[in-house]
């Protein structure tokens, strides 16, 4: 009989979920150079990648904003308001990508004192509805802040179930389940108990 909790599978098919749209942006690197000169650069497979990414943040923001004591947050300034009150440094999370030494802070608006949703959410709500006069907006930059910021939400809710497999780390998983292009400021392999290597760090 497994011992996996529930929270350890909501968690596994949210990271799954999560690793298999990172591999369609490994794809799509083959074709598009992952570089600022090249951000402005849209098509339809960024756009397809985009609108699943952002519909995947509102499925797993949700799920956080629940698990911090709300109980209906309805959408994006719901999650806004539970999960800063939760975890106050949720926007300073830098997630970097080493290869093409790129780095994003993807939810930085919702810091300070001025706490508005990211340009690039604001741009996957244009293309989402009104994508014939919006188009360019499913870009590649916007699609990388997409992603880093789909990675931040679902580190905290790791964080929040306590689900890691390093211990005194925040965030931890076995190599099967690291991220191929991303890494967290902060984050390194390590060993686990079981005695396999390991991905994690803390999270602010």
């Amino acid at each position: 009989m497994s011992n996996t909790t529930d929270s350890e599978k909501k968690m596994a098919l949210f990271w799954q979920y999560l690793l298999a749209l990172e591999e369609d942006l490994i794809g799509l690197s083959r074709y598009i150079e992952f570089n600022i000169a090249n951000y402005s650069t849209y098509s339809i497979e960024l756009t397809r990648i985009y609108l699943s990414v952002c519909s995947e943040i509102d499925v797993v923001a949700k799920a956080l904003s629940s698990i911090l004591g709300h109980s209906n947050p309805k959408n994006i300034d719901h999650y806004r308001m539970v999960i800063m009150q939760g975890f106050p440094q949720f926007s300073t999370l830098n997630i970097q990508i080493p290869r093409y030494s790129l780095d994003f802070t993807p939810w930085n608006s919702w810091g300070g004192t001025t706490q508005v949703n990211p340009n690039w959410w604001e741009s996957y709500n244009n293309v989402k509805h009104h994508r014939d006069s919006h188009y360019p907006e499913a870009n590649l930059e916007n699609v990388l802040n997409a992603v880093a910021g789909l990675i931040v939400v679902n580190l905290y809710y790791h964080k929040k179930e306590g689900l890691s497999q390093i211990p005194v780390m925040d965030v931890g998983f076995d190599s099967e389940n690291i991220s191929k292009l991303f890494l967290p400021i902060g984050f390194r392999r390590t060993q686990l108990v079981s005695g396999f290597s390991g991905w994690g760090g803390n999270v602010p």
